[in-house]
């Protein structure tokens, strides 16, 4: 039985910025969304596949667009700590986790 996904506030957040920027640029607000949450149902079918990108948060990229999506695997539930970028830096995560 796969482990609830939780998102941190931070992680919708930066979710809803990536959805609105690509609407606003290209109309592939729906596009990211789609390839944001094929990636959650990868993360959520084998949480422990994707490589830890700091201590213990674990890194998924999104597929098409350059983006990666940052979660702690814990013992009962996936939480999302942050949907960003992928140049920015990961290190910013240690104080969401």
């Amino acid at each position: 039985m796969p482990l609830p996904v939780e998102f941190l506030e931070e992680a919708e957040a930066e979710l809803d910025d990536g959805y609105a920027w690509y609407e606003h640029k290209a109309k592939l607000g729906l596009a990211f969304a789609g390839a944001v949450d094929d990636a959650i149902r990868r993360i959520e079918a084998h949480p422990e596949f994707h490589q830890r990108a700091v201590g213990q948060i674990r890194r998924a990229v999104v597929q098409r667009f350059p983006y990666c999506i940052y979660y702690l695997l814990e013992s009962e539930r996936i939480v999302v700590l942050a949907i960003f970028h992928a140049r920015r830096d990961p290190t910013v995560l240690l104080d969401r986790s």
